[in-house]
């Protein structure tokens, strides 16, 4: 369950992702007209890293090396349904699916034998491995039919490993809840094509504490451990939507005084977007 901690961060991340209800413009940014709203994302790969951002595990375990960590991530099935209810808005609000690896690059020594049976293949290290499935809630704004910003919020279920060691053995596993608020930016390649290839970076934000350890053989004091990491990420994704209309063209002749082809255009417009 979302706990109060979890609850403040997304009201605060609600509140700078508030925008004023006026059609087309946000912080200053102008948003086209009339262009298609983006119906749905089929994948968003995310590849970089990561940094544990709390030293508390550290200082437990008496050991002092870097926390940095590569992380992979899969956005897939990204759906805009508020697409049926509202055909133009400024933003487009998408709901999808999210799994994520992230893992510690580096295997720093422990201070002591834990004293893990003779199963365990290897020298054991303090080097967190962590899976996450969540549910995404990602809102975009399109600058022009280029530029895509973006926010997302995230919520679902981890799995981390503690204990590794470099032949592949894993020890003290633990489950949690994680919370994760990513804003981001793709610019998206030209395409005659239904769907568009986007290509930008994320910065993520993911606050997640393991509290149920799995522990069997008694070797670990630890009933709680701070894993929250934040870092950047590069991101390779397709979509479909965001491309301009009839409207933006006929918008354009307006501008320019070609009223007869605007009025060509804009009634165009109006037969393929009832």
């Amino acid at each position: 369950m979302m706990n109060r901690k979890h609850y403040i961060y997304l009201t605060l991340f609600l509140i700078i992702l508030q925008a004023s209800p006026l059609e087309g413009q946000f912080f200053g940014f102008k948003k086209s007209r009339y262009q298609t709203p983006i119906s749905v994302t089929i994948f968003d790969l995310k590849a970089g890293i990561e940094r544990f951002n709390h030293s508390s595990t550290e200082r437990a375990l008496g050991i002092s090396s870097s926390r940095l960590a590569t992380v992979y991530t899969l956005d897939f099935a990204k759906f805009n349904f508020t697409r049926y209810f509202w055909k133009q808005s400024m933003f487009d609000l998408q709901t999808g699916f999210s799994i994520s690896y992230l893992y510690a690059l580096e295997f720093p020594s422990l201070p002591a034998d834990p004293g893990l049976a003779t199963e365990f293949k290897g020298t054991p290290a303090f080097s967190p491995k962590v899976v996450e499935y969540n549910l995404n809630e990602t809102l975009n704004f399109s600058i022009g039919s280029r530029l895509l910003l973006y926010g997302q919020i995230s919520y679902g279920y981890a799995k981390a490993d503690l204990y590794r060691s470099k032949e592949g053995s894993t020890y003290l596993s633990g489950t949690s809840n994680p919370l994760g608020f990513a804003i981001g930016t793709q610019i998206l390649l030209a395409s005659e094509q239904s769907s568009r290839i986007g290509l930008g970076f994320e910065f993520k934000y993911t606050d997640l504490r393991i509290t149920t350890l799995d522990d069997p053989q008694d070797v670990a004091d630890i009933s709680e451990i701070d894993l929250s990491h934040f870092g950047v990420t590069v991101t390779l994704g397709m979509l479909f939507g965001g491309k301009k209309t009839a409207g933006d063209v006929a918008e354009k002749f307006y501008k320019q005084g070609k009223y007869s082809a605007a009025r060509t255009q804009y009634l165009r417009f109006l037969r393929l977007h009832p």
